[in-house]
């Protein structure tokens, strides 16, 4: 099974309140740059705990750029890299150096109204040589019901999504079949005041291979994670982009016992503190 990478699963995506209104925004091209930096508390992605460090900090940063926009379908290109910064390697790392982890990402988006259908393919390198590298390509669906719920006058929106993900290479335990890894999940958010609170809960699965049980055979369930995410606007001149500030904490459900052979129990919270940027 291929190596226990950290992400996009725990690290949920939090869309920030918009603290400039459009005509004052600065950038009206077709490119956009996004990035940020996550202090976090314990580095799990997928319900498995990769490394153990007293500090960890996860900078990334993302171009995006519009290709297509019309009233049927839009379509946008996107290229990012992601890293994880250690105080010490630890596990399997050779060497001093502080990148544990540096990972490097093109998907492209299409949107058909309120569906967003992405691919992408994706690289996860070790310079420390904790685990071998890794390639896999993922599919992800997701569904903007924000106005459906509002004609129903529910006061937040589900945002539901799922996530198929097949490896390609780097399967880390030795499996002879390339593994693959089903997520579903939601981020229902809502505001209070000045800040918008999210409430993101996911479940993850392994059609094949990626999560095992004590005896080497594949394990459906991996681990559901529940969290609590509050973001603000920070006073910053638009002409430099659009900043936040987020702090929250995840709890996570171990169920796979591969999951639980990765941490010290069945179960883990986790707290991140993080700063990010569009412009």
């Amino acid at each position: 099974m291929r190596k226990f990478l950290m992400s996009a699963a725990l690290a949920m995506g939090l869309v920030a309140p918009t603290f400039s209104s459009a005509q004052d925004a600065v950038n009206t091209g077709a490119l956009t740059l996004s990035g940020g930096t996550d202090y976090v508390t314990a580095y799990y992605f997928r319900g498995y705990n990769n490394a153990e460090a007293q500090l960890i900090i996860q900078p990334y940063a993302t171009i995006s750029a519009k290709l297509l926009s019309s009233d049927e379908v839009s379509i946008n290109a996107n290229i990012g890299s992601w890293a994880s910064l250690h105080s010490h390697q630890g596990g399997g790392a050779e060497g001093d150096s502080i990148f544990f982890e540096q990972d490097y990402y093109g998907w492209l988006d299409f949107i058909f109204g309120k569906f967003v259908v992405s691919t992408a393919y994706n690289i996860y390198t070790y310079p420390g040589n904790a685990y071998e590298d890794s390639t896999e390509v993922t599919l992800k669906v997701a569904f903007d019901d924000t106005e459906m719920m509002k004609g129903n006058s529910v006061p937040f929106a589900l945002k539901p999504y799922a996530v198929w993900a097949y490896e390609l290479s780097g399967a880390g335990s030795g499996s002879a079949d390339q593994d693959q890894y089903l997520e579903i999940g939601i981020a229902p958010s809502f505001a209070a005041g000045p800040v918008t609170l999210t409430v993101p809960a996911n479940l993850g699965m392994s059609p094949d291979g990626y999560y095992l049980n004590d005896e080497g055979g594949n394990e459906f369930f991996g681990f559901w994670s529940v969290g609590l995410v509050g973001s603000v606007p920070l006073p910053i001149p638009a002409k430099y982009g659009t900043w936040s500030a987020s702090a929250g904490l995840t709890y996570i459900g171990l169920l796979a016992d591969s999951a639980q052979l990765s941490g010290d129990d069945d179960y883990e919270i986790v707290g991140k503190v993080s700063i990010a940027f569009t412009y």
